[in-house]
């Protein structure tokens, strides 16, 4: 019976030595593997960072490049071409200006402009028109079919909506009567 007791501690002992040099093989293997997983994430952000800056420095490059055609006729987000809806809003340089003239009345001015907006937006959106945001400075471009471009000045609006069809020149929509304006001059019938 004594002699069993020491048979089962004798392989008590030997399974915690063999699971401890198990661990200590396994501990030894993971750490260069850890390391090993480490390098290449390091590596591989690396790589996608200097991949995203060549895009940058390509895309800068690209830009450079089409500013260089200016004889040609490039399309940019200040160039339409296509129907759509210009959504004009007050750069804040001009809020503020319009808050120094009369504070009093800009609040009301202001809430009644963004809620007919909001009208005219929802719906363009059920007709799912194309919807340019712009800021109410510099100008717009845009080519009629004939050929012919015409300017639109953004600078003289505080918030509205210019609408293009493609065909004629664009016109600043009365937005407190939006989508009567906009099935009229896109020539959409009731």
């Amino acid at each position: 019976m004594v002699y069993h007791c020491y048979l089962n501690n004798y392989d008590e002992m030997k399974n915690k030595s063999m699971a401890k040099l198990q661990i200590n093989q396994m501990n030894s293997l993971l750490l260069p593997l850890l390391i090993f997983i480490s390098f290449n994430f390091n590596s591989c952000d690396r790589v996608q960072n200097t991949n995203e800056e060549k895009t940058l420095a390509e895309t800068s490059l690209k830009d450079s490049i089409i500013e260089l055609k200016s004889n040609k006729t490039i399309e940019t987000d200040n160039f339409i071409t296509t129907p759509c809806a210009i959504i004009v809003s007050p750069t804040a340089h001009k809020v503020d200006s319009l808050k120094k003239i009369n504070e009093e009345d800009f609040y009301t001015v202001a809430d009644d402009n963004q809620f007919y907006i909001a009208v005219a937006r929802k719906y363009l959106d059920s007709t799912k028109a194309t919807i340019i945001n712009k800021e109410s400075i510099g100008s717009l471009k845009f080519k009629i079919n004939d050929g012919k471009i015409v300017e639109s000045n953004l600078s003289e609006l505080c918030w509205g909506i210019l609408l293009f069809n493609g065909q004629a020149a664009p016109i600043q929509a009365d937005i407190s009567v939006f989508s009567s304006e906009y099935k009229k001059y896109m020539n959409i019938k009731k």
